[in-house]
């Protein structure tokens, strides 16, 4: 479920992917964002997003489905595997894209 808000910015499962590209690229040393300028992600980043995603959308999922957050697997079932990778798919290319907007990319 992907659509773009009103300033442009693109919302995959209710997340703005761009902001969070964005927030992300620009909190990462300039180490990472060597990284990034060379096609790679910074693996603890992409961990972190991870993590933040699976928590957020586990809570919304939660809401929804009428689940406690501290159900254990029966919840993280629910939550729906392929929605986390859409999502974090949409944050790597908005660091990407963060990027690029910076003049930083190489390849």
């Amino acid at each position: 479920m992907e659509r773009e808000n009103s300033e442009g910015d693109r919302l995959i499962h209710g997340c703005n992917v761009t902001k969070i590209g964005q927030g992300i690229y620009d909190l990462m040393p300039e180490a990472g964002k060597v990284v990034v300028a060379f096609g790679m992600l910074p693996k603890e980043f992409m961990d972190s997003a991870e993590d933040n995603v699976r928590r957020r959308l586990g809570e919304v999922s939660a809401e929804k489905l009428g689940f406690r957050t501290d159900q254990g697997p029966e919840f993280e079932d629910a939550i729906y595997p392929h929605v986390i990778r859409e999502v974090l798919k949409g944050i790597s290319s908005a660091i990407y894209g963060a990027a690029s907007a910076a003049g930083r990319m190489v390849v």
